[in-house]
């Protein structure tokens, strides 16, 4: 026997093996732990939930149900005057104090910005009478630096005559944060107004916790939106979801978020079942 070719190929094996095992910690998202399944009979008790009550979805029901940790989660850092800067020239602008928020100006252009971190802006520009889409939205945010790779486009919701509200989520290791977003309202193929609430995904706590299923979500989801005028779910997705806190940082718990085709949506956590406000 050849000890030498045969040590040689178990240091390959062995390195092969590390490669692999680091591939694992880095890349593959450590709160994604497999558990369950539903089953063939749950999801067809699930389309006839749906169709009792009256609504229709429009994609396929997730099957997984995984385990998921919390996120830690902290506020982000940009002041007021950082985000006036983004959207208004310095010179000419003018501020005002107005209870919770900081307002600025220029002309017909607004700034708002909340103490827990919602910034409004208001673009002050008329339609130009082209299309809108998607396309303008990612431009206006690219060309004043706020695009992020890890962003991605969520919903596309009509608004006003012409218009859509693209609403753009943060993601984390591949979860939706809906705590994270921007919505860029274009009417006429214009902005006119955006919105933002971003806070910043830390890590994972290391305790992991099976989550309901997308079926328990959708038996909470048909109570609490029985008066929703859409009766068309255009989503339902595990990703993570808090309210904006007086903290520097918090923690977030997973949700599954249900969506309907108007844009309104429904947030349960997805430890507790509990319908998150």
């Amino acid at each position: 026997m050849d000890l030498a070719k045969v040590k040689t190929v178990l240091i390959v094996a062995f390195l092969s093996l590390n490669i692999f095992l680091a591939y694992k910690l880095w890349f593959v998202p450590q709160s994604l732990q497999q558990g369950e399944v539903l089953s063939s009979e749950q999801i067809a008790e699930t389309a006839e939930l749906l169709q009792k009550h009256g609504f229709e979805l429009v994609q396929g029901l997730p099957k997984q149900i995984p385990r998921m940790s919390l996120l830690h989660v902290v506020r982000s850092p940009q002041k007021p005057e950082e985000w006036a800067d983004i959207f208004l020239d310095e010179p000419t602008r003018q501020k005002h104090r107005l209870g919770d928020k900081t307002i600025f100006w220029v002309g017909e252009s607004i700034v708002e910005v909340m103490d827990n971190g919602k910034v409004t802006f208001i673009t002050g520009l008329p339609g130009t009478g082209e299309e809108s889409s998607r396309t303008v939205a990612e431009r206006f945010l690219r060309d004043l630096g706020l695009w992020q790779p890890d962003f991605k486009l969520d919903l596309a919701v009509p608004w006003r005559e012409k218009g859509y509200n693209y609403r753009f989520v943060q993601t984390y290791q591949g979860f939706p944060l809906f705590f994270s977003t921007i919505n860029v309202y274009v009417n006429s193929g214009t902005v006119q107004l955006v919105e933002i609430e971003q806070a910043l995904a830390v890590d994972f706590s290391d305790k992991d916790v099976m989550v309901i299923s997308a079926q328990k979500a959708l038996e909470v989801f048909v109570k609490e939106a029985a008066n929703f005028p859409s009766k068309r779910i255009i989503d339902i997705s595990l990703g993570y979801y808090s309210q904006h806190y007086d903290a520097n940082s918090w923690e977030s718990a997973p949700v599954w978020r249900v969506a309907t085709a108007d844009g309104q949506a429904v947030y349960i956590n997805a430890f507790t079942g509990e319908i998150e406000k």
